[in-house]
């Protein structure tokens, strides 16, 4: 792996712009930050490989410090700006510091893969938030402790706890099909009898929904 080489993965744009400021912080001269950070695209028509050449040479103003040069949509390279990138990556300059971005290119790509041994990978992959949706297909499946960690979270990511238990039961009326007619009534019956338990307060919302998906999972 090359010290001076990262190469970024992933969407969340946010998260990536929080590093690089960390990395130009790091490397740069505060007075000539400006003049040594590059943003390259590399989908741009005008990027031929002499002139890729020529952007991978340049030395930093302060040579006490580095030039950052950052490449985007690395994807968008042509197999010869790529052979450039190679190159470079087989003999690279100390004075640089090369980020080398997209958004598009998973970890399983050929060309990450041909990369990976001169980069060190920061993979940036936005989370999806669980939804009810997965709820309830956690209870279907039976799996009580999959469904019980999926409701932690809907609450701990301040979803209303009525919301939940109103988007349960719409999930549940079309699970009629899906069960035998005993239990799906058994499991309105319970989604009711909880509603009422939260707005009279007889139970706190968080127990009284780890209790109903529990018992529900029982009934598919």
């Amino acid at each position: 792996m090359v010290e001076f080489c990262y190469l970024f993965l992933g969407e969340e744009e946010s998260v990536k712009k929080e590093k690089i400021e960390a990395i130009k912080e790091r490397y740069l001269d505060k007075e000539l930050k400006d003049i040594d950070f590059e943003v390259v695209y590399a989908d741009n028509k005008e990027l031929s490989p002499p002139r890729f050449n020529e952007i991978l040479s340049y030395l930093p103003s302060n040579p006490s410090k580095k030039r950052i040069i950052l490449i985007k949509n690395i994807e968008s390279l042509k197999q010869e700006n790529r052979d450039v990138l190679m190159k470079y990556l087989g003999n690279p300059a100390n004075s640089i510091v090369l980020l080398l971005d997209s958004g598009k290119l998973t970890i399983e790509d050929p060309f990450v893969k041909i990369l990976e041994p001169f980069v060190k990978k920061l993979n940036f992959k936005r989370e999806r938030k669980p939804s009810v949706f997965d709820l309830t297909e956690a209870i279907v499946a039976r799996k009580t402790a999959s469904a019980l960690s999926i409701l932690k979270t809907l609450l701990n990511n301040r979803e209303n706890p009525e919301s939940i238990l109103g988007a349960l039961f719409w999930q549940w009326e079309k699970m009629k099909d899906r069960i035998n007619l005993e239990n799906f009534r058994q499991g309105l019956k319970l989604l009711l009898e909880t509603d009422i338990r939260i707005k009279t307060g007889k139970l706190k919302e968080e127990l009284a929904l780890e209790l109903v998906v529990i018992r529900l999972s029982y009934l598919v």
